[in-house]
């Protein structure tokens, strides 16, 4: 089961605690949120790396040739020690897309049932044992839970320093004792991540090689063609695109490099008209913003007001009975009662929010003001109109 981190790379920047990968030489610290844990006398600190995490005698259960983008990562990864099998989360902290292998262990989880027949000692930050610490001891330990469940069988007390850097720990109520322990901490080192990023160069990415411009604007509005301030796009289109047909990348406003299948924003610039709108890098490696895609642009008399055409002729400032005689045939939602100022009409395909032709009629001019076209498939696949 893989996740993906909320935020994106901000996550990834989040503030790191650890700067080691362990620190068995130092010893097991006090503090809590140093994220420590001491396995059988060795001191573990996390998020570590994968290398350094199998040195210590781990085995990684699962296939440990399997992708991970930047920001993915699972919490089921099975690992065994000296008999004893414990969930792993594996995350990618990098900016690129790599095997498991290449990934960072951003923490464990141990419970009774997988502990059952192991020997192994797991010592907690401030001298707190596995099996042997009482509730009692855990809030000496660590002050009043951030949040605490009672359940039939368990108490867990969860400490929480941020997202994705936790503690939980469950308390058997029968026995009274500590026997399960969930720990994660997803802070990567901010200085690596930058260091990367300043690394990347402006190369074309495979996608942006393979982009053709199309040849015509043709007739169907779901084709996601458009004639933009005189020129022709496949929607998306890269950035490098824009720029070779005279825009000016607002480098101020805009993202430098987006991670590998990652999303991020740009400035760019024609006749004093700024257009402000995501890109999308379909590439599994990190790129420059300028080999990213351009996923939603518009024309508007009141905002980016730069000729736009669609398929069939609609365009910014026709007469509404026109446009709609445009669209005859193109199945569109029609919305005219939400707003007091404009019409709606809205073509999309099925079951998808990301990808549609909005046309905005000004009631008062009885004219299209604004037409906004956006396109953001999952995988890219461009074939060239035309």
């Amino acid at each position: 089961m893989k996740k993906y981190l909320a935020g994106l790379l901000a996550c990834l920047m989040a503030l790191s605690l650890c700067g080691t990968a362990f620190a068995s030489e130092e010893g097991l610290s006090e503090e809590l949120y140093s994220f420590q844990v001491e396995i059988d006398g060795q001191v573990y600190a996390f998020p570590m790396s994968y290398a350094d995490f199998t040195a210590m005698g781990w085995e990684c259960m699962d296939d440990d040739t399997e992708l991970f983008e930047p920001n993915e990562y699972t919490p089921t990864a099975s690992f065994e020690k000296d008999g004893l099998e414990a969930y792993v989360y594996i995350i990618n902290m990098g900016i690129d897309t790599a095997p498991l292998s290449q990934c960072s262990v951003g923490g464990l989880a141990v419970d009774s049932y997988q502990y059952e027949d192991s020997s192994m000692s797991f010592v907690f930050p401030g001298g707190v044992r596995y099996g042997e610490a009482a509730l009692e001891d855990i809030t000496a330990a660590y002050g009043t839970a951030t949040d605490t469940y009672e359940g039939e069988l368990y108490t867990q007390l969860t400490y929480e320093y941020d997202t994705y850097q936790e503690w939980e720990f469950s308390v058997d109520k029968e026995t009274g004792v500590l026997d399960g322990f969930d720990l994660r901490n997803f802070a990567a080192d901010q200085q690596a991540v930058a260091d990367a990023m300043a690394a990347v160069k402006n190369e074309p990415t495979a996608e942006v090689m393979e982009y053709a411009a199309p040849a015509e604007l043709g007739t169907d509005p779901m084709s996601f063609v458009v004639d933009y301030a005189g020129d022709l796009y496949q929607m998306p289109a890269p950035v490098c695109a824009f720029l070779d047909n005279g825009w000016t990348l607002k480098t101020e406003d805009s993202d430098s490099v987006v991670i590998g299948r990652g999303f991020g924003w740009v400035s760019l610039v024609k006749d004093n008209q700024e257009l402000y709108t995501t890109v999308r890098n379909y590439s599994p490696n990190a790129a420059t913003i300028e080999n990213c895609f351009v996923t939603s642009v518009e024309g508007d008399v009141n905002g980016t007001d730069l000729p736009l055409t669609i398929p069939g002729g609609v365009t910014v400032g026709m007469a509404e009975a026109d446009a709609a005689a445009a669209l005859e045939g193109t199945e569109y939602e029609l919305d005219d009662a939400s707003s007091d100022y404009f019409i709606y009409y809205t073509l999309s395909l099925e079951d998808s929010v990301w990808d549609s032709v909005e046309i905005l009629v000004d009631r008062e001019t009885g004219t299209v003001s604004r037409i906004e076209v956006s396109h953001e498939p999952d995988d890219l696949v461009l074939e060239a109109v035309g």
